[in-house]
């Protein structure tokens, strides 16, 4: 049945990325934008590097010459490096349509292999695995390319080995303590985040049941006592041994973060709102329509990731009620509802729990709403715990009602008792006929009927959640787009060049990174995205990103066009050690791949560089930018020049003439 719901959830994921495999998966992904961009870079080193010797977890090629470093980053090196294979043949883009396709079916499969240990409805298991796996937080995650939020494979299965080493007797606790420390090495390397949250969900559930078990049975905890030491020594001893060397890597290794990981935000950001959980509103029309200019999902609707609904918390408070004595049942729930309450957004909400956890090292970095992760598998196993004790108990009851009426009615031939106890004798044509009794059928039948009841309570919960998906599916996919200069060698992108493209990666419009991932890293990026964007961890750069960052915001902080603008640029030029800067100026290009606030922006250039661009290829081009000449330029005359108004979308030739003209009068 295993590989059955494997394949069947292989079949569910190709359908939801139905644009990418009916298509050119090697050019068509989720967009050459945005995060989708940075987790395509991410996902393309490691399989360079280890073609060409070279670390996995660190590179210069992006925010040169400081590097970046993988680990401190949501770099998911666990699909960068087990998919190089897929990158060496089909390039980075295809790594990413597989990692998006196998996300939600491991993380199914997962879920499927806890509930099949804890329900004994086999069609019940799979559908819950399918809602765990292709949940509304982990559809939502992977239209980003999220993939650290839509692979879930390890919690499912850190809480079955964690049953084993509790509750059962079939392993080893040696064996599972070192599955789990090897589950949290996975994790480690697919998102720290998801590391952490996962750990504090399962330390919540083992405070419950060691809580439980000295209220009820002492003598029972003393007697497992010892085994779950063994296995939870196995599990830290396995855990340091594989993740002492990453783990300083990412803390305190090159090019890490220090503080917050992004200052700019409001402490402890990201929470939702209580009414979240049963709100069918999906994400808003604005939000969607900044996506599809910066860079993002560029579908039309994406529904509301937090959503589980009314139905679902009705069945789980009937299951309560009418299954009380179910440790399982409690287990989950309480586990959910504690979890669910440290998702509560902070600001507004001054009793919000995350207050207590999330000023501390580490946890303040956390972004409360993904304990969704936690909260939406345990929604999952209560769902199926609740729907398997209804099938059972509706099967218990037609079996008795069979044996009733079995044993009220008057055969006309002598019949005997019922071969196998509790199973009713149907009587019929074939008996008449001097034919054996046919005992399993009406097992099966009664059987049949449970089942029928349990997925129909099942449904209940999550036909809701379902209509929360099935309206985006399949999820919007679209071409990447390569401008023409970057599509093949240039002079002024080869190995030793450093390159300063504009659109910059650091304002959200990070196409470069695809461009340079698809292109073979032939040359270094100045800047990057991710939290390495933020202009406090630029140096002396930092004034110029702010700068660009801000001329590349619609509507954002005006800035001022002046000398002291020009001089930020050329310092920022040498802490870059740039060879190189384009301005992509391609009509056909999709909007975020198009430069916003051109004109100022190749204004200042010019300024700093001290001679026009050459226009190749779609694009305006600087090279020998060490030998540069910076101008000075009347503020005023800097402003007129950067008129995009007056010179026309297509102006960044024009706006470098007027400026070394004005250069040129004024000295």
């Amino acid at each position: 049945m295993f590989l059955g719901a494997a394949l069947a959830y292989l079949l569910v994921a190709i359908a939801l990325w139905w644009q990418v495999w009916s298509s050119d998966p090697t050019t068509v992904t989720t967009c050459g934008c945005g995060d989708s961009s940075l987790f395509t870079w991410f996902l393309a080193w490691p399989a360079w590097a280890i073609a060409h010797g070279h670390s996995v977890l660190w590179s210069r090629a992006l925010f040169y010459p400081q590097g970046v470093n993988l680990l401190a980053n949501t770099s998911e090196l666990a699909f960068g490096v087990l998919l190089a294979p897929v990158t060496w043949l089909w390039g980075p883009v295809t790594t990413l349509d597989v990692a998006l396709t196998l996300g939600p079916v491991l993380t199914a499969l997962a879920c499927f292999a806890l509930l099949r240990r804890w329900v004994g409805n086999g069609p019940v298991a799979f559908v819950g695995g399918l809602v765990y796996g292709f949940s509304p937080f982990v559809v939502v995650s992977l239209s980003d390319a999220h993939l650290m939020n839509g692979t879930l494979l390890v919690l499912p299965l850190a809480v079955l080995a964690l049953d084993e080493l509790l509750v059962g007797k079939r392993l080893r606790p040696v064996t599972v303590g070192v599955l789990l420390g090897l589950l949290a090495t996975v994790q480690f390397f697919l998102g720290t985040e998801l590391l952490v949250i996962t750990a504090m969900g399962i330390a919540v559930g083992l405070v419950l049941v060691l809580g439980w078990g000295l209220v009820r049975s002492r003598d029972l905890v003393r007697r497992r006592w010892r085994r779950v030491s063994v296995g939870l020594g196995a599990a830290a001893a396995t855990g340091v041994a594989l993740l002492a060397y990453p783990a300083w890597f990412a803390l305190a290794g090159p090019s890490h973060f220090s503080g917050l990981i992004w200052p700019q935000l409001p402490p402890r950001f990201g929470g939702v709102a209580l009414r979240s959980y049963v709100d069918t509103a999906g994400t808003s029309p604005s939000l969607l329509a900044l996506s599809h200019v910066v860079g993002g999902y560029q579908g039309g609707r994406l529904g509301n990731p937090v959503y589980l609904g009314w139905p679902l918390f009705g069945v789980v408070l009937a299951g309560l009620v009418l299954f009380r004595r179910d440790r399982r049942l409690w287990l989950a729930t309480a586990v959910g509802a504690l979890c669910a309450s440290l998702t509560i957004q902070v600001f507004g909400h001054p009793w919000a729990p995350w207050r207590l956890f999330g000023h501390l090292p580490v946890l303040e970095d956390i972004v409360p709403s993904r304990f969704l992760a936690v909260v939406d598998l345990c929604a999952t196993v209560a769902v199926a715990i609740v729907a398997d004790r209804v099938g059972a108990a509706a099967s218990r009851g037609w079996a008795r009602r069979q044996r009733s009426v079995a044993g009220r009615s008057r055969p006309s031939i002598g019949v005997p008792a019922p071969s196998v106890p509790g199973e009713p004798l149907v009587l019929g044509p074939a008996r008449a006929r001097g034919r054996a009794p046919q005992a399993g059928r009406p097992g099966r039948a009664v059987r049949a009927l449970g089942g029928l009841t349990s997925l129909a309570v099942a449904a209940v919960a999550f036909v809701p959640i379902a209509a929360q998906v099935i309206p985006d599916s399949p999820l919007t996919a679209v071409r990447v787009a390569m401008p023409r200069w970057f599509a093949h060698p240039q002079p002024g992108a080869e190995p030793g060049d450093v390159v300063l493209t504009i659109p910059a990666p650091f304002t959200l419009e990070q196409g470069a990174m695809t461009w340079q991932a698809v292109g073979g890293f032939r040359y270094a990026l100045v800047g990057g995205g991710g939290p390495g964007s933020v202009p406090a961890r630029s140096g002396r750069a930092g004034p110029a990103v702010t700068i660009l960052q801000r001329l590349a915001t619609p509507g954002g902080t005006p800035v001022t066009l002046d000398s002291r603008a020009v001089a930020d640029l050329d310092t920022a030029f040498t802490a870059w050690q740039a060879t190189t800067v384009v301005i992509v100026d391609q009509p056909d290009l999709p909007r975020y791949d198009q430069p916003v606030g051109a004109a100022p922006t190749a204004a200042l250039l010019t300024a700093a560089i001290g001679r026009p661009p050459q226009q190749t290829d779609g694009s305006w081009v600087w090279t020998d930018v060490a030998n540069r000449r910076t101008r000075r330029v009347p503020r005023r005359t800097l402003a007129a020049c950067a008129d995009a108004d007056r010179i026309g979308p297509a102006g960044v030739g024009a706006v470098a003439n007027c400026v070394l003209t004005a250069a040129a009068k004024s000295g």
